[in-house]
């Protein structure tokens, strides 16, 4: 039996990293799958509207791609798991701000929070989930990454429905920011960096990605292309279809 379990967790990289990653991100994608349900109806109780929103998920939008070519020279620079780290941070205080609001302006604050959160989480999550595995099993390691999103979804959204409708929207909340505490604490004491060399921080090389921006390769014009068509189609279905 023992055998086969060892097999069992070769064979699905389950070794070093991964299953610190693996029980943190399930975790995570638990709590941002119930808080995405009851993000936009908390929002309306607070006085908000649809316009604001999606001034709000636009600022979002706009501070995280922003920062992004910072944080990414950052994630290469100092490691990944201090990024990690401070994403957990962020958005943990982000939550907190949230959940004492009683007003949609208060908001703004845990916006500009999560704006920054996922700023340091996007370009630090798929290197180390990468970085953990061996070269031939890369892959497995981002179909597990994608898994512990989707999987939540099963379970999470109809959860977190059934406790708005008979506790509050607040009360969600209050378990969201619950569950993103106990990932950070399975992340921090489990996982280990896996950015081996570190170097000093290069604001030269930030500048010079901002630069190829507006000059991109010739040969790839046409896949920038379709991939902003595609993501503008997928965030107008995302959030016509949230609730």
């Amino acid at each position: 039996m023992l055998d086969y379990i060892d097999k069992l967790r070769d064979s699905l990289s389950l070794r070093g990293n991964i299953p610190g990653l693996v029980t943190s991100s399930m975790i995570e994608g638990t709590a941002w799958q119930m808080h995405d349900l009851v993000w936009q109806p908390y929002i309306l109780s607070l006085g908000g509207s649809m316009p604001i929103i999606g001034s709000f998920i636009s600022l979002w939008t706009l501070i995280t791609c922003g920062l992004q070519f910072l944080t990414g020279e950052l994630c290469d620079s100092v490691g990944r798991k201090p990024l990690i780290n401070w994403y957990f941070i962020t958005s943990i205080l982000g939550i907190t701000i949230a959940l004492f609001a009683n007003n949609w302006i208060l908001i703004i604050p845990s916006i500009l929070l999560y704006s920054v959160a996922d700023s340091l989480g996007e370009p630090s999550y798929n290197p180390i989930f990468a970085e953990s595995v061996d070269a031939k099993k890369i892959g497995l390691a981002f179909s597990l990454l994608s898994l512990t999103w989707f999987l939540p979804g099963l379970y999470s959204k109809l959860f977190a429905g059934y406790l708005g409708d008979n506790l509050g929207l607040r009360q969600v909340l209050f378990l969201v920011l619950g569950l993103e505490i106990v990932a950070f604490l399975v992340h921090y004491f489990t996982v280990k960096d896996t950015l081996t060399e570190k170097r000093k921080f290069d604001i030269n090389a930030v500048i010079t990605n901002l630069r190829n921006i507006f000059k991109p390769r010739s040969d790839l014009k046409g896949f920038y292309t379709l991939a902003v068509i595609n993501r503008i189609s997928w965030t107008l279905a995302k959030e016509y279809l949230s609730p």
